[in-house]
């Protein structure tokens, strides 16, 4: 059973965290959560599908469509006081900075405008499904990644 806070229905186990959202049929996107699990080796974020029930009622606090599933977002401090969301090419610069082996990455991209790289990010949205196709089965983590894929 998920414990929640009563004012919000957050459960209380990911109140603080950091948490990407994936489009869960997206070949693309599961290669990012794939590359996530393997090289954030502090275990900073959370993983969550956006068409989850979890993905559901968190992003829907931010007024997000998740049916729409355009974009990647992260929620950072999520339940907090500070929390913020980030979407496209800001949430994957976001993620980058925080696993070492792609922080060069992010110091590449991070000082440029965001309607630049945000150019670049919505081209490569727009084709995903054509060139990486979509997925009919559900992200298999394993044992150890399990407790990080939220939804």
């Amino acid at each position: 059973m998920i414990n929640a806070t009563q004012d919000n229905l957050i459960p209380t186990q990911i109140i603080g965290r950091d948490i990407v959202f994936f489009d869960g049929s997206c070949a693309l996107c599961h290669g990012l959560v794939r590359k996530v699990l393997q090289n954030d080796i502090e275990n900073h974020f959370l993983l969550c599908a956006q068409q989850s029930e979890m993905g559901y009622l968190l992003l829907n606090r931010h007024n997000i469509d998740v049916e729409s599933l355009k974009t990647i977002y992260v929620i950072k401090d999520c339940g907090t006081d500070n929390e913020l969301i980030f979407s496209r090419s800001k949430a994957v610069i976001y993620v980058m900075k925080r696993m070492p082996k792609y922080r060069w990455l992010a110091a590449l991209l991070g000082p440029l405008p965001s309607p630049m790289v945000d150019f670049g990010y919505n081209i490569v949205a727009a084709v995903r499904y054509r060139i990486f196709g979509k997925t009919e089965t559900c992200l298999m983590p394993s044992p150890e990644e399990r407790a990080r894929v939220i939804g």
